[in-house]
C-alpha cells in the first residue's frame, strides 16, 4: 500500500534531525542519483517542474510536477529525467533519524504542490538562514500534515474496499481495483476492524440479515438465498456464531410488529 510505510515510520516517536533543505534545479542531459553508493539520508522531495524517473535493481518511480515521494535512507537508484522541458525543478528535505528499515523510493501524493509547496519553502528559508530550531519545527509541520494526508487516503480506500466487499467480489479483484497487494489489504483491515476481509464481509452479511428478519417477513432460507449464503444451515451456523442466537430466536426477541 502506498501509504503503509510512511505511517508506520513517522507515527513513531523519532527524532528527527534536518540535515540539508534546497531547491534542485536540473540538467535535463545529466543524471545522477545514488546506485554506485547507499544514500546518507532519508529524503522528502516535491517535484515542481519536470519529470523524474527513479530507478533501483528491481523496480522504478516516475515523478511528474505536483508529485511528492519519500526517498529511504540506504537505498540505491539511478535518477533520470523524462521531459521536454530545458530544466527540472524540485524542493528536497534530508534528514537523519535513528530507524534502520530499508523501503524503496515512494510516491506519497499527486497533485500536491499547493498542500506542501509552502513548507518546503519554510524549512529551506530556516535551513538558509541558520534558524534549527525552526528547522525542526517545520519538518515536524510538514510530516504531520503528510500522516493527515495518508490517514485520510487510508479512510478513502477503506471505503471503497467495503463498497466492493459488498459486491461479493473475490478478494484480489478487490485488492487490485483499490491499487492495493492482497497482503497490504489485508493488513489495513486487520489494523481498522481487527478481521480479514472476508471475516468483515461475513459481518456485513450478519448486520443485513439482522435488519431482514426484524422488518420483513422473509423466511430463514430466503434470507440465507438473498445474502448469498451456501446454503440455510450454514447461515444459521454463522448467524449463531456471531450474535450468539438462532435466526429464529433472533426474530423472535426482536421482529418490529407491521
Amino acid at each position: 500500500m502506498k501509504g503503509s510505510v510512511i505511517l508506520h515510520f513517522f507515527n513513531k516517536e523519532l527524532n528527527l534531525t534536518a540535515i540539508d533543505a534546497k531547491r534542485q534545479l536540473w540538467k535535463v542531459n545529466r543524471w545522477g542519483g545514488f546506485i554506485h553508493r547507499p544514500r546518507p539520508q532519508w529524503g522528502l522531495i516535491l517535484v515542481l517542474e519536470g519529470q523524474l524517473d527513479y530507478l533501483w535493481s528491481n523496480g522504478s518511480l516516475s515523478l511528474s510536477p505536483g508529485d511528492l515521494a519519500f526517498l529511504p535512507k540506504g537505498c540505491r537508484y539511478d535518477v533520470r529525467f523524462r521531459t521536454e522541458r530545458s530544466r527540472v525543478e524540485s524542493l528536497i528535505v534530508n534528514f537523519q533519524t535513528d530507524d534502520t528499515f530499508k523501503p524503496m523510493p515512494l510516491l506519497l501524493a499527486s497533485n500536491c504542490t499547493l498542500l506542501y509547496k509552502e513548507l518546503f519553502e519554510q524549512i529551506i528559508d530556516a535551513y538558509d538562514r541558520s534558524q534549527p530550531h525552526l528547522l525542526k519545527s517545520r519538518l515536524y509541520l510538514l510530516i504531520h500534515q503528510i500522516l493527515q494526508s495518508q490517514k485520510g487516503q487510508e479512510e478513502a480506500l477503506l471505503d471503497q474496499a467495503i463498497l466492493l466487499l459488498e459486491q461479493e467480489l473475490p478478494i484480489g479483484e478487490i485488492a487490485y481495483q483499490c491499487r492495493i497487494s492482497e497482503s497490504g489489504l489485508r493488513r489495513l483491515f486487520a489494523k481498522q476492524f481487527g478481521v480479514s476481509p472476508v471475516a468483515y464481509r461475513t459481518q456485513l452479511k450478519i448486520q443485513k440479515a439482522c435488519r431482514l428478519l426484524i422488518s420483513t417477513d422473509l423466511t430463514i432460507g430466503e434470507i440465507a438465498d438473498t445474502l448469498n449464503f451456501f446454503d440455510e444451515a450454514y447461515f444459521c451456523k454463522i448467524f449463531r456464531k456471531q450474535t450468539g442466537l438462532s435466526p429464529t430466536c433472533y426474530r423472535n426477541e426482536n421482529q418490529i410488529i407491521l
